[in-house]
């Protein structure tokens, strides 16, 4: 399950996600689904549910009703604490203690031109699907050329016998990712492809 986000609540099963949300002010709730998201979501204080003792139609009104975040902000500077009392009994400088708190670190931050965030590719618009697809295959014929010209050099140094023990006549022949692929999702994807008659 991925992590759900709106301007008033985040649910979902990915930690980081959830705390991201959480670092940004909005409410969050994970629904864990193994003992190590549990367990951090224990120790940190972050409202969660057993994925397992969730109910599937849950109206996330009840998840945000239901989020105590008073251990949570509670908690935070024993936890802190404790995370830099072990930094200085092993000798460890951290900024907090031994720097400006970052002050530094986050001008140089400020002053830095970032690219734009990287979004999923979500479309399943026909236009969407041939626009990655033919992408997908100009990255196949780019790469395609580029192992061609490695198995020259490669020749060129171990010479044509180790190559041929890969690739000869004996070698039994595996189609590429791109043909097993195209297998699986061809017919559906031309489907959608063909114009309509």
């Amino acid at each position: 399950m991925s992590t759900s986000v709106t301007n008033s609540l985040t649910v979902g099963s990915r930690i980081h996600g959830n705390i991201a949300a959480l670092l940004a002010g909005v409410p969050s709730t994970v629904l864990c689904s193994d003992s190590r998201t549990l367990e951090l979501c224990r120790y940190f204080g972050i409202p969660h549910r057993k994925i397992s003792e969730t109910p599937k139609n849950i109206d996330p009104a009840e998840l945000y009703e239901a989020a105590d975040f008073s251990e949570l902000v509670n908690g935070h500077k024993e936890r802190f604490l404790r995370f830099t009392g072990f930094m200085e009994r092993n000798g460890l400088e951290n900024t907090f203690h031994h720097g400006d708190s970052g002050k530094a670190f986050d001008t140089h931050m400020s002053k830095l031109a970032l690219p734009p965030a990287v979004r999923p590719w979500t479309g399943t618009d026909p236009d969407s699907l041939s626009s990655r697809f033919s992408f997908m295959q100009s990255r196949i014929n780019e790469l395609s050329t580029e192992n061609a010209l490695l198995r020259s050099q490669l020749e060129k140094k171990a010479g044509p016998v180790s190559i041929k023990l890969q690739t000869g006549e004996g070698a039994a022949a595996l189609p590429s990712a791109y043909r097993r692929a195209r297998r699986v999702v061809g017919r559906p994807v031309r489907r959608l492809l063909r114009p309509e008659q």
